[in-house]
């Protein structure tokens, strides 16, 4: 296939670049019930770049028809991601743990 590209590894710094310029980018998890309220970081990471993480099959064609709603999609994604970056977790966890353990 030419429109499928596998690269090799990349710098920490040029990652986000290579997500953004992506139409798709999937996160395949086992069916197995510890995944059901599993949410990987890359799915955030993805999330973050503004491309819509959803289903992929049926989706793909409505996606490019509805450019649109995947623009909204892509713009909802973004606003979720910032909220749960490892910094803002980093931070949340950091607040919980003064609120327990006094300083």
């Amino acid at each position: 296939m030419s429109n499928v590209h596998f690269l090799p590894e990349v710098p920490l710094s040029e990652v986000s670049d290579l997500l953004a310029g992506s139409d798709a980018l999937l996160v395949p998890l086992s069916a197995h019930p510890t995944f059901t309220q599993f949410i990987p970081s890359k799915m955030i990471d993805f999330m973050a770049v503004g491309p819509p993480p959803e289903a992929l099959a049926g989706a793909i064609g409505w996606l490019a028809e509805h450019r649109a709603e995947a623009d909204e999609m892509g713009r909802r994604g973004q606003e979720f991601a910032s909220k749960r970056t490892r910094v803002v977790q980093v931070e949340r966890l950091e607040e919980l743990l003064f609120d327990i353990v006094p300083r």
